[in-house]
C-alpha cells in the first residue's frame, strides 16, 4: 500500500520526484502530436484524457528514474537535494508512488484513449527506466537510447487522436529524435564534472577542452598548437595537469 502523507512537505517532495518541468514538456509534445494526428477537428475531451494518462506515465517514469539513480544523485552537486538523496522520502515510498502512477497512467490510456497509445506509453517507460537509466553507468552511447523515449510522446499523441502509424508520424519521431542529440550533448558538456562525480558515462565527461581526443590529435601539427607547446616548455616545461584545471592546459569550469 502507499505510504501515508503526513504534511505539505511530503506532497512537495512527491511532486519534485515527478520532475514537473520535464513532464510539462512531454505533455506539450504529446499535444502537438495529437493536433497533427487529428482528423476532422480536435476532440477536446479525448485530448484531455490523453494528457492525463500521459502525465501520469511521464511523472512515474521520472520518479522511477530518481529511485534507480538515488546513489548517483547523492554524489552530484546539482542533484543531491532531490527528495531521495536528501532523505525527504524513503526509497520504498518513492517506488510505491512511482509504480502506482505509472501503472495507473497506462491503464487510464488503455481505458479512455486506445490500446496502441497505452502500449506506446508503456514502451516509453520501459525504454527510459529499464534501458536508458542503467546504460548511463556503462556506455556513453546511452544518449542514442535515451532519445527514443524522448521522441515517443509525439507518436503517442498522434495515435491518441486516431492517426495511424506510417511515414508521417515516423518523420515526426525522427525529427524529435535527432533534435535531442545536440541537446543531450550540450548538457553532458555543461554538467561533465557532476556526471563524472556520479560515475555516469556521458559523452564529454572526459573531454575537458570541448573537443574529442581525435580532434586534438589532428591539431598537434597546427601552428597554434606548436606555439602553445613552446610556451609551456619556456615557462618551466610543465607537462602534468595545471593546478585548478581538469586536464593539462584546459581550465575547468
Amino acid at each position: 500500500m502507499l505510504p501515508a502523507l503526513h504534511d505539505g512537505e511530503d506532497l512537495v517532495a512527491f511532486l519534485e520526484l515527478t520532475k514537473p518541468r520535464i513532464t510539462q514538456l512531454v505533455l506539450l509534445t504529446a499535444a502537438a502530436g495529437f493536433y497533427m494526428g487529428a482528423r476532422g477537428g480536435v476532440d477536446l475531451a479525448l485530448l484531455v484524457h490523453t494528457l492525463i494518462g500521459t502525465a501520469l506515465v511521464a511523472a512515474g517514469t521520472n520518479a522511477w528514474n530518481q529511485v534507480r539513480e538515488r546513489d548517483v544523485d547523492a554524489r552530484m552537486a546539482r542533484t543531491r537535494r532531490r527528495p531521495l538523496p536528501s532523505g525527504r522520502l524513503t526509497p520504498r515510498a518513492a517506488a510505491w508512488f512511482a509504480s502506482v502512477i505509472s501503472v495507473g497512467g497506462v491503464g487510464y490510456l488503455a481505458a479512455r484513449v486506445n490500446l496502441l497509445t497505452a502500449g506506446l506509453a508503456a514502451l516509453t517507460f520501459v525504454s527510459y527506466v529499464c534501458l536508458y537509466t542503467p546504460l548511463k553507468r556503462t556506455t556513453s552511447l546511452n544518449t542514442l537510447i535515451g532519445a527514443v523515449p524522448g521522441a515517443l510522446p509525439i507518436v503517442g499523441g498522434w495515435t491518441a487522436a486516431g492517426g495511424s502509424l506510417g511515414a508521417a508520424v515516423a518523420a515526426l519521431f525522427g525529427i524529435l529524435f535527432l533534435w535531442q542529440l545536440p541537446h543531450f550533448l550540450a548538457l553532458a558538456w555543461l554538467y561533465r564534472e557532476d556526471y563524472r562525480a556520479g560515475g555516469l558515462k556521458m559523452l564529454g565527461t572526459g573531454d575537458e577542452g570541448g573537443r574529442s581526443p581525435r580532434a586534438r590529435g589532428q591539431d598537434r601539427d597546427h601552428p597554434h598548437h606548436r606555439r602553445e607547446q613552446d610556451d609551456r616548455h619556456e615557462g618551466g616545461g610543465a607537462q602534468g595537469p595545471v593546478p585548478g584545471s581538469g586536464e593539462a592546459g584546459h581550465p575547468s569550469w
